[in-house]
């Protein structure tokens, strides 16, 4: 089946690579998505095991839709009647960039529309019961071309399932787990969140290290559907047998906030990781690192003025610590422009991410080590 995962700009090659070890086939890399090849079995495993992707689809079908009437008549031409239940429950989403039918609501009416014609005519209904499974079909437009495709995930792959309270400004796991892996975390070293907040960055990375699949504790999509339940349960007991109970060094998790603390510990119990991270509430300025070879993955505050002086603060205490400790890697994601400067030191690379809407940078400071691109 034509697959394709949807990620935030800046990861894509995060999740490309992420396809290729999960053994995909004809995996390529767009702005935004990433398109592979899979069976059933991939398509569950790759929903199981994406730490930096959004959602995972399989492609349906593609149309011109220049007007609302091509529109119906590309979406209705798809085989509805072998593609899902005759009494499918079915919602259509939908989105539109570059295109003549810019109404989202329209463009919905319309597929949804043309879904239910094409099922009550394969079935003799007058009506689509719509009681049984559950299925999302999204219908994308780009540049006057739809493609139709088929939600397995349901909810953002975002949602592991172990984070049920909010800091401010809380950061997406997936973004968590991506930072994480472009520090080339490897679970060697003692990996440091001096600005924890909600722990997701130091709960993503604990999980790398133990090998811990992210979606074992959420429900999908596909676990609704009937031909795929038992294939579900297959590879979800593969996942657990993975998971690595040691043999990595621990992690430190700590925050000026003592409630943003305990926070972030209640979440670590949630995931299951909380045995190896230790959790401290104290100033970056003050923080004592019982290791020469730790590295530093965070995420301090940025944006609002209160925030910016908070930002100014945690730069120069990095930059110290950098200057103490120049083996030190230094990873920090900021939309500040001055970090840099209250840093004291121009970064040694730089990428652009995004957090939520915000644009932002990942400031990198390395300590030799390799890359990824």
């Amino acid at each position: 089946m034509n697959c394709f995962a949807t990620c935030m700009f800046g990861v894509e090659s995060l999740v490309r690579d992420e396809l290729v070890m999960l053994g995909a086939k004809n995996v390529k890399a767009q702005d935004a998505r990433v398109f592979f090849e899979a069976d059933r079995a991939m398509i569950i495993k790759a929903n199981l095991w994406l730490r930096c992707a959004d959602r995972v689809f399989v492609v349906l079908g593609q149309c011109k839709a220049e007007t609302f009437a091509e529109l119906y008549d590309g979406v209705r031409a798809i085989d509805w009647r072998h593609l899902l239940p005759k009494d499918a429950a079915f919602t259509v989403t939908g989105k539109s960039a570059l295109s003549k039918l810019g109404s989202v609501r329209d463009v919905q009416s319309i597929s949804k529309k043309a879904i239910a014609d094409a099922m009550m005519q394969a079935h003799g209904y007058a009506r689509c019961p719509e009681t049984g499974q559950a299925y999302n079909v999204e219908i994308g437009l780009l540049r006057d071309e739809a493609t139709v495709a088929l939600n397995t995930s349901g909810p953002g792959l975002n949602r592991r399932g172990y984070r049920d309270l909010s800091a401010q400004a809380p950061l997406r796991e997936t973004l968590g787990a991506a930072l994480a892996m472009l520090s080339y975390y490897d679970g060697r070293e003692m990996f440091v969140d001096p600005c924890c907040g909600s722990g997701t960055i130091a709960i993503e990375a604990a999980m790398i290290a133990s090998h811990t699949a992210p979606g074992l504790q959420r429900q999908f999509a596909f676990d609704g559907w009937k031909n795929w339940q038992q294939e579900a349960a297959l590879q979800r007991e593969e996942a657990r047998a993975q998971r690595r109970e040691g043999g990595f060094a621990h992690l430190l998790a700590s925050d000026i906030d003592d409630k943003a603390v305990s926070m972030a510990y209640r979440h670590a119990r949630r995931a299951g990781v909380n045995g190896w991270i230790n959790f401290a509430c104290g100033d970056v300025a003050t923080l004592k690192l019982p290791s020469e070879q730790a590295l530093i993955v965070t995420n301090p505050p940025y944006g609002l003025r209160m925030e910016r002086t908070q930002g100014q603060h945690v730069a120069r205490a990095l930059g110290k610590m950098k200057q103490e400790r120049p083996h030190m890697g230094i990873f920090a994601i900021s939309s500040d422009d001055g970090f840099e400067r209250d840093f004291g030191k121009k970064a040694d690379r730089k990428r652009k991410l995004y957090n939520g809407n915000i644009k932002c940078n990942l400031y990198m400071y390395l300590r030799g080590r390799k890359q990824k691109s």
